[in-house]
């Protein structure tokens, strides 16, 4: 379990960190908060933030839970079950961790993932 800026889930600089850690990690959870500022108020955090429940493993798990947070205390959570492939991609070379925060966002992703097959490449 840990406490980690969300920043790693994509972009150059963190490539090989999520190659490794998702080679030897099992994801089983991400958690994310809507505001920062509800979350760490006391604590000046300049970035967003999730939570990241993994387990020492090889084999990613079928399905991953997705939750997201206001961050107040006794706020609603909202969760969603995923493939995990629908997160981490398994034909890209980045390892982006893609983690739509509500359900509404998931189901915006499965959209826009039909209209990418659909559209003809450009160039």
């Amino acid at each position: 379990m840990a406490i980690t800026p969300r920043s790693f889930c994509n972009g150059p600089y963190f490539r090989s960190f999520r190659e490794d850690f998702l080679g030897h990690m099992e994801v089983q959870r991400l958690h994310v908060f809507e505001s920062r500022q509800a979350a760490f108020r006391k604590d000046d955090v300049l970035q967003e933030n999730i939570i990241l429940h993994a387990v020492q493993g090889r084999n990613q798990p079928r399905e991953i839970v997705v939750s997201s947070s206001n961050g107040e205390n006794g706020d609603v959570v909202a969760e969603s079950v995923l493939r995990f492939t629908e997160v981490v991609h398994p034909d890209d070379t980045e390892r982006f961790i893609h983690i739509p925060s509500t359900p509404r966002h998931a189901a915006a992703k499965k959209r826009w993932t039909v209209c990418l097959q659909v559209l003809p490449p450009s160039g």
